[in-house]
């Protein structure tokens, strides 16, 4: 069941973040092929774009909270992506 998954204690940052990548990579994998592009309109950290880019799919996201963007912009640019922030 996509939706919930639970790894041990929820405040372990760790677990949360393998846990939100596996189910992103199970959603990507469901529902696109390589060269899609996958839609994110609430980004927060970028795990949907990071794990869409390991996936050999292009990604378009949105993120209202710029506290996030700098998150981003780093995952996504060590990968060879450019995340821009329009203000």
């Amino acid at each position: 069941m996509i939706g919930r998954c639970y790894l041990g204690d929820v405040r372990d940052g760790l677990r949360a973040f393998a846990a939100a990548g596996v189910r992103a990579r199970t959603c990507i994998l469901a529902g696109s092929e390589s060269g899609d592009v996958v839609l994110d309109p609430f980004m927060g950290s970028g795990t949907v774009a990071h794990v869409a880019q390991d996936l050999g799919r292009d990604w378009i996201g949105c993120e209202i909270n710029p506290e996030y963007h700098a998150m981003i912009r780093e995952r996504t640019r060590a990968r060879g992506f450019a995340f821009d922030a329009l203000v």
